[in-house]
């Protein structure tokens, strides 16, 4: 081969390889410092898209879940309201059945009437107050809610609580009721069965709901890992794969710098060529 001063193909070779060698290595350790694979588009670019259109399918499941939490919430406030107001219910059937002894003093029966007719204030309190967001729950005001627990725009990716429940004192049947006598306060206890059952209907339909809701919370969390396993594949980068790549890049920049080292050498060969 011939020795030139005009052009060192060699060193220019060598130099070349380097250059490219350098911003593979480089690129190497930018994603093990990232933990990011694809450090640009111009790396991947049907992964990056396709890591993108992931994203989004796991953030949309992630909000999901959120509204299936909202969702939840507004059940649970339902369910305490009712719970509450059924234990209201069954101390005052406790308080009938007391009255209906007709050996009771009157001042006792009297004590028995107070505590009833506070009773029946609270329940129609309770239903009044149970609300959520400002949109009351138990006092027969409430519409249907419907809840987007979903990632896309269709009707399976919505579920509708029926509300409608009413509460209140007069709807269940309880806002006359007086134990002044004991023939009164056995007719109270029937009342009050009623209004025992129409509540325990009301948490059938509460507790129903709160159950498909977990089932929907289940299958997206479910979902989310999935997807969020099938970003991680194609987004993050291999430690054990790119860390050897680093060092076999490292290795053979370090051999391609001798190389470039050892091409340079030709110009000092013309120098004795010449006995310089």
């Amino acid at each position: 081969m011939a020795i030139t001063l005009g052009t060192n193909l060699a060193a220019l070779n060598a130099s070349n390889n380097l250059d490219t060698t350098t911003d593979q290595y480089n690129k190497s350790l930018q994603r093990l410092a990232s933990g990011e694979r694809i450090a640009t588009v111009g790396d991947d670019p049907s992964g990056s898209a396709r890591a993108a259109g992931l994203q989004v399918q796991v953030s949309a499941l992630g909000q999901a879940k959120r509204n299936v939490g909202d969702a939840a919430s507004v059940i649970n406030v339902a369910e305490g309201g009712l719970n509450e107001i059924n234990n209201q219910l069954m101390r005052l059937r406790e308080l009938s059945l007391a009255a209906a002894n007709e050996e009771i003093e009157p001042g006792e029966r009297n004590s028995l009437s107070i505590e009833a007719n506070s009773i029946v204030s609270e329940i129609d309190r309770l239903a009044q107050s149970t609300h959520y967001s400002g949109k009351n729950l138990l006092n027969g005001d409430g519409k249907a809610l419907t809840f987007q627990v979903g990632p896309n725009n269709s009707e399976n990716d919505r579920v509708t609580f029926a509300g409608g429940i009413d509460a209140t004192a007069s709807n269940l049947g309880i806002s006359g009721l007086n134990i002044y006598s004991p023939d009164d306060a056995l007719s109270s206890i029937d009342s009050v069965d009623q209004a025992i059952q129409k509540i325990q209907s009301y948490r059938a339909q509460t507790g129903s709901f709160a159950s498909r809701l977990n089932s929907i919370d289940n299958s997206l969390s479910s979902n989310q890992a999935a997807l969020t396993g099938a970003l991680s594949n194609v987004r993050d980068t291999d430690y054990a794969q790119e860390s050897s790549r680093a060092m076999q890049l490292d290795i053979q920049k370090r051999a391609q710098i001798a190389v470039l080292s050892h091409a340079n050498l030709d110009a000092q060969n013309v120098l004795k060529l010449l006995g310089g």
